[in-house]
């Protein structure tokens, strides 16, 4: 959500919300569901579209955690307009990074940065550890 805050301004509390809650959806359930006892914010059943105009689409009844009363109304996403706003996010980041403003949070060396926050993929992942160590 800091992300979101700080390289992707202009969405709102409630809508970064829901675009965490469904990260969390899928990255720990590999599903489309998002239940949350403590936070009705974090609490969705997703629909991803192609398609639709706006970039959150909150119904107009939350669902209420229960699989067993699925809502008709689940809380929509655009797929084209999350896209774009990872890109967005990720252009404002790497211009930070460009321009020397982007700094590393406090009790995070750059080295622990590198080892718990970063991949490299193919030929060059052994360039980088070969190179770094």
């Amino acid at each position: 959500m800091k992300a979101l805050e700080w390289f992707a301004p202009g969405e709102t509390l409630k809508g970064r919300k829901v675009i965490y809650a469904l990260r969390n959806a899928l990255a720990h359930d590999y599903s489309l569901f998002n239940r949350h006892t403590t936070d009705p914010d974090l609490q969705h059943e997703f629909a991803l579209h192609r398609g639709l105009d706006r970039f959150i689409q909150l119904p107009a009844q939350p669902w209420n955690g229960s699989y067993t009363t699925l809502p008709r109304d689940p809380t929509s996403v655009s797929l084209r307009k999350l896209g774009d706003t990872v890109e967005y996010a990720c252009h404002n980041v790497h211009d930070a990074y460009t321009q020397r403003t982007l700094t590393i949070g406090s009790g995070l060396s750059p080295e622990d940065l590198a080892q718990r926050y970063t991949f490299v993929v193919g030929a060059e992942a052994r360039q980088y550890y070969t190179t770094t160590s």
